[in-house]
Formats: structure tokens, sequence, C-alpha cells
């Protein structure tokens, strides 16, 4: 199972995958103990990405996915923390791509 953390640590969501069609990785998301804390914020930049699909202004969404990065981990099933994530949620569902390097 993949979790989603805060960077001290806390649970945000379980992330339980339901279908793999590289690059996406789509799961069911269960709430952990810290998910009210974030949750604003990451349905905001879930729907801002909704917005940009459609509109091509990414600005928004690029905006709140950094504040997103700047406060989530994603770990893997093993529990290493993956370098390079792209993740939505709409609080329900989860898709997300990954990297195991930085990006440069």
């Amino acid at each position: 199972m993949w979790r989603l953390q805060s960077r001290d640590g806390q649970l945000i969501a379980q992330l339980i995958v339901r279908s793999v069609g590289m690059p996406w990785i789509e799961a069911n998301v269960v709430a952990g103990p810290v998910w009210d804390e974030h949750a604003d914020l990451l349905i905001s930049e879930f729907e801002a990405n909704e917005r940009a699909i459609e509109t091509d202004d990414w600005n928004e969404a690029d905006r709140l996915y950094g504040k997103v990065r700047s406060v989530t981990v994603l770990l893997n099933p093993d529990g290493i923390v993956v370098p390079e994530y792209l993740l939505h949620t709409d609080g329900t569902t989860a898709r997300w791509r990954w990297h195991d390097e930085p990006f440069d």
C-alpha cells in the first residue's frame, strides 16, 4: 500500500491501488488521522488541475501543486520515500505517477 504523509511523518492517506496503467497509478483513498488538515489543499489542487486540462492555463494548478509537494511526501509500498511524484486526489480516489530519482 502506498502512503501520503505530511513532511513530519503523519499519515494523510493510505492509497489502495486499484489499477496501474503506466505511467499513472489509480487508487482508492483511505483518509488518515491528519487528512482534514490537508484536504482543502489537496482537493483544490485536483480541481485546479481539472480546470487546467480544459483551459490550458496551468498557473494555478502549478502553484497549488508546489504547495502540495512542500507539505507532503509519498511512500511506496516498501515504505521508501519517492523522490519525484505528481499526485492528484479528489478525496475519494487518487492518481499519480512517480520516478525513483529526482528530476533535474
